[in-house]
């Protein structure tokens, strides 16, 4: 029987576990059910991430570079209500399968089916 605790001196739990949510939450954040991009990224570093899971069984993808927000794009694996921050002042332009349409910023929620695929840019 080894003792549990027997590589906490390494950083084992910090570097496995930790760190990487960190990151993850300052890219994205959904834990109340309303996705958030780059809540607490620094505005000074570019980022990127694919198909991060949200609440309510969304897949995220999204770019940060020179401060803003360069796209967004969620696929619905199970449909249902997506509740999202738009993050452009000006709203966006959401592409959602075969159709496009201009959307205002702040909260949106939006309808989803199973499979479907949405994308967001600024207005």
């Amino acid at each position: 029987m080894t003792n549990y605790g027997f590589m906490d001196k390494m950083g084992i739990w910090f570097e496995n576990f930790a760190l990487p949510v960190v990151i993850n939450e300052c890219m994205m954040q959904s834990y109340n059910g309303i996705i958030r991009l780059f809540p607490n990224w620094p505005a000074e570093t570019d980022a990127h991430f694919q198909d991060l899971r949200a609440v309510g069984a969304f897949l995220v993808s999204s770019s940060f570079s020179g401060g803003n927000i360069d796209f967004i794009s969620i696929r619905s694996e199970a449909g249902g209500l997506l509740r999202i921050i738009i993050p452009w002042d000006e709203g966006a332009v959401l592409h959602k399968n075969d159709s496009r349409e201009t959307i205002g910023s702040g909260l949106q929620e939006i309808e989803t089916e199973a499979g479907d695929i949405l994308r967001f840019q600024s207005n």
